[in-house]
């Protein structure tokens, strides 16, 4: 009986362990089908937050691919500013050139008038002085003088050419693109150079002119202004600065600063033809050439030495250097009739007198002295 009783307890103790590992298997599997479902709700939150991340990533590239965008069109916009920058320089450039070929033609044109004109006033002053025949040599003079003229005006002619060749040039490199600034500025401080010295050249023929007609008829005009005569000298010589350094020989003005009273186109002309006639032969093959030209004043004159360091002149020459159409160059060129209207112009309009000294192979100096007050007529 107590076994069967013990068997019991036994049986009923295991239908109760079996009835709780039941209950724990079913809450066991239950509690499996919910981790099971928050694993599925885990891994369908991680792929959402995958395709959120993806989404954000392309996004993302999206926004960098519009920012090069965006920063592109900013290159762009500053290249095509850039490009109209260049374009209205290029077109203000070419404007400019326009207008300084214009120039230069419309000056050519009046410098061909010019020309022209001098041409009918020789032909009809020589027309006059031989009918009135008052020099049998006259027509030696008119020629002379047209010579005379021929060293200014091939100036003039050589000027106008080579600044259009420039600005000829110029033009291609504008059209090219490869203009630059500083060729611009040398353009322009070369034309401002050579419209100095056409005006100066030109100026130079039309005083000669009337130097000749003045000479001819024996009449003094008076145009006399005070002047500082180192100063003048030296604005003469600097317009002759061009065709020295052509021909390789360096100048100098030296001395006093002296204010006289006189026709200061008297004095250009003066010391053009001195230079000239000391350009055609003083030098020779030496490699230093020079003119020094030396201001000074004595006792209410005033004096200039025109030195050059030439191969100088035999003593026959120096006696007739003077004399109308004296040359030492006949059939080449030369009449003799440069330093004979300088004698003239100093002796006769600046009631002064002109000496020279020199030795053959020691240059040679012409020494010019005239009143500083009132010297003209």
């Amino acid at each position: 009986i107590n076994a069967q009783s013990q068997y019991q307890q036994a049986l009923a103790q295991a239908q109760s362990l079996e009835q709780k590992l039941t209950d724990a298997q079913k809450q066991f599997n239950q509690q499996s089908i919910d981790i099971e479902k928050q694993l599925a709700l885990l891994s369908s939150l991680k792929n959402e937050i995958n395709e959120n991340k993806t989404l954000l990533q392309a996004q993302s590239s999206e926004l960098e691919q519009k920012e090069t965008q965006v920063s592109d069109q900013a290159q762009l916009i500053s290249q095509k500013n850039q490009t109209i920058d260049v374009v209205l320089a290029i077109v203000v450039i070419f404007v400019i050139i326009t207008f300084l070929v214009t120039y230069l033609l419309l000056k050519n044109r009046r410098i061909n008038n010019n020309l022209k004109a001098t041409v009918v006033k020789l032909e009809t002053t020589q027309s006059q002085l031989v009918e009135a025949e008052k020099l049998a040599a006259l027509g030696g003079l008119v020629a002379g003088v047209a010579h005379e003229l021929n060293t200014p005006l091939g100036i003039s002619l050589t000027a106008v050419t080579t600044i259009a060749d420039d600005a000829v040039a110029l033009k291609e490199k504008v059209k090219s693109g490869s203009l630059t600034r500083s060729e611009l500025d040398r353009f322009l401080d070369k034309f401002h150079e050579i419209d100095t010295l056409i005006q100066s050249n030109l100026d130079r023929c039309h005083r000669l002119i009337q130097s000749f007609k003045q000479i001819s008829s024996d009449q003094i005009v008076a145009e006399s202004r005070k002047i500082k005569l180192k100063d003048y000298a030296s604005e003469i010589m600097n317009t002759l600065s061009v065709v020295m350094r052509k021909n390789n020989v360096s100048y100098a003005v030296t001395g006093e600063n002296p204010e006289v009273n006189i026709d200061p186109g008297i004095l250009n002309q003066v010391l053009n033809n001195l230079t000239t006639n000391a350009l055609n032969h003083a030098f020779k093959h030496q490699e230093d050439k020079q003119i020094t030209i030396q201001v000074s004043t004595i006792n209410d004159r005033a004096t200039i030495i025109f030195n050059d360091n030439g191969v100088g002149m035999d003593k026959h020459t120096t006696q007739k250097i003077f004399e109308p159409f004296f040359t030492t160059k006949r059939g080449k060129g030369g009449t003799g009739l440069g330093m004979n209207i300088v004698h003239n112009l100093v002796t006769t309009k600046l009631k002064g007198e002109i000496s020279l000294s020199s030795e053959l192979g020691k240059g040679s100096q012409f020494k010019i002295s005239f009143p500083s007050e009132e010297v003209a007529l």
